[in-house]
């Protein structure tokens, strides 16, 4: 969704938002209601049949009186869940990029691949003493700083670590 509306595709977004199912936060009524909602797109006023009085509804309603201004609806969207969906496209994006700088820089030997959802994830196993000092560098130890907190000092953060134990 969330990447749609990055791109510029407001409806496309909303369609994302109305029918996709959230595995770890939809209840099992409103997984149904996404589903029952998926191939009656674009028929207003089928959808507001469909609907029960529910904030899927209000969105469809907003809609029905504004038919083009899918990005208005877009803002209509709970701000929990329009953060959920941004939070989660940001965080698919750092990991796509920390993960081309890791297979970048690092020996594929150093290198674990952690399966997630979309695909594995490389993660570092080992780090030498000089990629330690380049990570922990004046650059990165200010990123440091601020992603762990102001007073975090370098030797806190994850890359401080020279090698995570392996299994077995």
């Amino acid at each position: 969704m969330a990447r749609a509306l990055v791109l510029g595709d407001a409806e496309a977004a909303l369609k994302i938002a109305l029918t996709a199912p959230l595995p770890f936060l939809d209840r099992t009524d409103a997984k149904r209601e996404k589903i029952a909602v998926a191939p009656a797109l674009g028929q207003l006023a089928r959808l507001k049949e469909l609907l029960p009085p529910s904030h899927a509804r209000s969105l469809v309603d907003y809609l029905d009186a504004h038919p083009e201004d899918f990005l208005t609806a877009i803002a209509r969207l709970r701000p929990d869940l329009r953060g959920l969906y941004l939070s989660a496209y940001q965080s698919h994006l750092w990991n796509r990029m920390l993960a081309g700088w890791l297979q970048a820089h690092l020996d594929p030997l150093q290198l674990v691949d952690v399966p997630m959802r979309p695909g594995p994830l490389p993660m570092y196993r080992c780090l030498t003493e000089p990629q330690q000092t380049q990570l922990a560098g004046p650059r990165a130890g200010r990123c440091i700083r601020i992603a762990f907190g102001w007073r975090t000092p370098i030797h806190a953060s994850p890359f401080s670590t020279p090698c995570l134990p392996r299994k077995g």
